[in-house]
């Protein structure tokens, strides 16, 4: 789910974006700001487009809003923790396990069995990974 709509449109959505300031910006991604920065900053990041591309279009808004409230929220010192790779000795078994239709499990077994790196993979259409047997 998309960070703006997941924490922002559920509390600024209903505004016009003339009336939003960084204050507003700052209450609605306060919760996540701290807890999941990687969302946080990628909200910070749309909304920053938001703006600049408001202005562009004449309305009248500041755009560093979103700027303004990136800094009212302060630093993050997020440690990004790896997660570690599956052993290439258990991917028979993973590849077992995997169950359903969903786009994740036909990513995935794409993945296992054509070796590609995970952004083509993540990027693939589902028409594509159907099982044709």
């Amino acid at each position: 789910m998309s960070p703006l709509r997941a924490h922002v449109l559920p509390i600024l959505g209903h505004r016009r974006i003339s009336d939003i300031h960084q204050n507003d910006i700052k209450k609605a991604l306060s919760k996540v700001w701290r807890s999941k920065p990687p969302t946080a900053s990628k909200a910070i990041m749309r909304l920053s487009i938001i703006f600049r591309q408001a202005q562009l279009m004449g309305l009248n808004v500041d755009p560093f809003t979103a700027e303004a409230a990136k800094h009212m929220l302060g630093d993050v010192r997020h440690q990004v923790t790896p997660v570690a790779a599956t052993p290439w000795q258990q991917i028979p078994e993973l590849y077992r396990r995997l169950d359903g239709n969903s786009a994740a499990t036909m990513a995935i077994r794409f993945q296992i069995l054509t070796a590609v790196r995970s952004a083509p993979g993540a990027h693939a259409e589902m028409v594509k990974l159907r099982d044709r047997r």
